[in-house]
């Protein structure tokens, strides 16, 4: 009857710091591709970044 309840809310940090490095990725596979696009690859390098710094802050300095 006393079931341990899962309490542990996900950790957000983590999860924006692994979409912004996915975006980076993502980015780099394009170019090997052949795949070109200079708007793409600039909002998937400056944004990946971006999203990823953000996470990373969440995630070490708020905690979250």
């Amino acid at each position: 009857m006393n079931e341990p309840k899962n309490t542990k809310a996900p950790q957000w940090g983590k999860i924006v710091l692994s979409i912004g490095l996915g975006m980076i990725a993502v980015s780099i596979v394009l170019v090997f591709l052949g795949i070109s696009g200079a708007v793409l690859h600039n909002v998937l390098q400056l944004g990946g970044i971006a999203v990823a710094v953000v996470g990373f802050i969440l995630w070490k300095v708020v905690k979250v």
